[in-house]
């Protein structure tokens, strides 16, 4: 469900940073880690926002048909295939700023400018986040949003684009903590 391609930089300690970079809302006093590790429990009850670039949707039909690729890099490879058609832009504009707010509830992203929210996606709706590294080494994320049973077939992809790899690290790791934490509560 999550993956995220490895970059040539080195390894921060993102656990730390974590912490640091983004905005976490939750019980005051709450910390969810326990010596270094999150709890399920203060994990569903928290928020976190991140400050991120909107660079549009591409709709895409189930690609699990391949064999000779894996669904990741399909689904990189129909992103980067949009960018180049110019149908999903390359590079971000100050407009585009949004925040990423990710909860339990989901995702939902609030214009900065209009202090708007533009898409909410419910949690359950989540199919798949990638983290990956665009063609001019920009950090991006795919979320691809849908179901297998929808009556459309497809899925439609949100492609955001990070300031740095470490917080579209931390935002994949956040939805998959919140993943991991709705599973052990069941």
């Amino acid at each position: 469900m999550f993956w995220k391609k490895t970059s040539k930089s080195s390894q921060h300690n993102v656990s730390q940073q974590f912490y640091n970079s983004a905005s976490v809302q939750g019980n005051p006093g709450t910390d969810s880690r326990k010596d270094g590790r999150f709890t399920p429990d203060k994990v569903l009850l928290q928020k976190m926002s991140f400050d991120v670039y909107f660079l549009g949707m591409v709709e895409e039909a189930n690609m699990g048909n391949s064999i000779k690729r894996d669904t990741e890099a399909q689904l990189v490879d129909h992103v980067e295939e949009a960018q180049i058609e110019g149908r999903l832009p390359v590079s971000v504009i100050e407009e585009n700023r949004v925040t990423m707010c990710i909860s339990r509830h989901g995702l939902k992203i609030v214009d900065q400018g209009k202090q708007e929210v533009k898409q909410r996606h419910p949690l359950q709706t989540l199919a798949q986040v990638i983290q990956y590294e665009d063609g001019s080494g920009k950090p991006n994320i795919v979320v691809k949003i849908g179901q297998l049973q929808s009556q459309h077939g497809g899925f439609q992809c949100y492609v955001y684009q990070c300031k740095t790899d470490e917080q579209a690290h931390e935002i994949c790791q956040y939805i998959r903590k919140l993943f991991d934490a709705i599973s052990n509560k069941s």
